[in-house]
């Protein structure tokens, strides 16, 4: 990426970065990076996990300190400027994961993020991300779509001129398919309320057939074979259950009546769009969502509220959704912590780095400071590390590149060939039909389609959920 784009107004750019350059040891994350934005305008930084997307915006935003190059605001040097500095001189950023207190209401947070300056009416803003209603809801109430739009608001609201990062990871807002991920219909109306705007997304290549080599999702001989192992070992065919569940969070309800059942070694997905419940079912057996009514079995049993130390005691580990990495820990130490429960199995550190060899090379580094498809093959190692019967992933898929994400479908197929069970709660289609033999789609905290994965298609899809 070199050349500055055209466009500018009065010849400055909202934000320009000359011959950037970030090194980390003796790795150069951003190497003589040349980029503009112009004033008005959206400008997209697309490149695979690891490329080093996150580290230039550090860099432009002052949270990673300019070890060679020059960065401007309307032809300002900012270079010393701290991030606090930054701010209020008009620059704002929108992290991978959401920045917003969850306590406070819709209305609350865009208030506190906009009382610098003079900025767009709260109601407008509110309007234009799709959070029209939502004022007086807490933010840790709203779905995760909204909390990512109410965290890109926040950054609207702080300032003209922005840097956001994969702003649109593991929100797959309906606009997103038009090109206007999490910026509502109009995207240039929000460039227009002041400076540019730098929208950071993975690598995208065209959706294709099944890759040369690789199976497709389905019975085999080799899961058949897992699946009766881990049968008999437990003794039961019914691994865990909801049956006519109601759950949710203080008075609102977010499951209905859910009726759902994951047999032992099975692979099981659960779709749906953001908001309709997919998550809560996990948090309602862990006991994170209030269950008001129906039953809960775990092999056959029914249980009360348990908690993430006794899930995975039980023989289920979850893979949350954003990762959960320890930042203070090692690739290494992150996955001896998985190994806490003392499970017997056959899943060690050696296991997972054969199956991820990167986190092998990695084995040293701070966990958080892998890239994003790293991080979440950490998250998966880790869970492995407690030898579960069953597997669940919140979002796996969430903020990965492609050929990424057809590495994951890869690396999934192969536990649940040893016998471990799956359940996904993904909206990504591509990854689910190449491991999942079982769905279930939910629409408004309901069951409203279940099936054998091969009688699924995008067409029949379309209709519960954005593909």
């Amino acid at each position: 990426m070199s050349g500055p784009m055209n466009g500018s107004m009065n010849g400055a750019y909202a934000i320009e970065g000359t011959a950037l350059t970030r090194p980390y040891g003796g790795f150069f994350a951003v190497n003589k990076v040349d980029i503009a934005v112009p004033h008005g305008e959206i400008r997209g930084l697309i490149g695979p996990n690891g490329a080093g997307k996150s580290t230039l915006i550090d860099v432009l935003s002052g949270r990673a300190a300019v070890w060679s190059g020059q960065v401007r605001m309307d032809s300002r040097d900012i270079g010393a400027m701290g991030v606090q500095e930054r701010r209020r001189h008009g620059m704002a950023r929108s992290f991978q994961k959401t920045n917003i207190f969850p306590e406070l209401s819709v209305r609350e947070q865009l208030d506190i993020a906009a009382r610098q300056a003079e900025k767009p009416n709260v109601h407008e803003v509110m309007d234009e991300l799709g959070l029209t209603g939502l004022g007086d809801a807490r933010a840790r109430d709203i779905a995760y779509g909204e909390q990512r739009r109410l965290d890109l608001a926040a950054a609207a609201r702080r300032a003209g001129g922005r840097a956001v990062d994969a702003g649109i990871a593991g929100a797959r807002h309906p606009a997103a398919r038009s090109g206007a991920a999490l910026e509502g219909d109009r995207p240039d109306r929000r460039a227009r309320h002041g400076g540019g705007l730098l929208h950071l997304r993975p690598h995208h290549r065209p959706a294709t057939g099944p890759r040369p080599g690789r199976r497709h999702a389905g019975r085999d001989p080799a899961l058949a074979r897992g699946r009766h192992r881990l049968s008999r070992e437990c003794g039961m065919s019914e691994l865990l259950a909801f049956s006519n569940v109601v759950a949710g969070y203080g008075g609102a309800r977010i499951l209905h009546d859910l009726d759902l059942r994951i047999d032992a070694g099975e692979r099981v997905a659960v779709l749906g769009r953001n908001g309709v419940g997919k998550t809560t079912i996990v948090n309602a057996f862990l006991g994170i969502a209030r269950r008001m009514q129906g039953e809960i079995r775990l092999a056959g049993k029914a249980v009360g509220d348990i908690r993430h130390f006794t899930a995975a005691r039980a023989g289920i580990s979850v893979v949350p959704q954003g990762r959960c990495i320890i930042p203070n820990l090692t690739v290494r130490e992150n996955l001896i912590l998985g190994a806490a429960v003392r499970r017997k199995g056959a899943w060690t550190i050696e296991r997972v780095f054969a199956m991820f060899p990167i986190l092998k090379e990695r084995a040293d580094t701070p966990g958080t400071a892998l890239s994003g498809g790293q991080q979440q093959m950490l998250a998966i190692g880790r869970a492995l590390m407690a030898n579960p019967h069953l597997l669940v992933l919140d979002e796996p898929s969430e903020g990965l590149a492609p050929v990424i994400v057809d590495e994951l479908a890869d690396n999934l197929r192969h536990v649940a060939d040893g016998g471990t069970g799956l359940l996904i709660i993904e909206q990504n289609y591509s990854l689910v039909r190449r491991v999942a033999e079982r769905y279930y789609v939910l629409s408004k905290g309901e069951v409203a389609e279940q099936g054998a994965m091969a009688g699924l298609t995008k067409e029949s899809l379309k209709k519960h959920i954005a593909v």
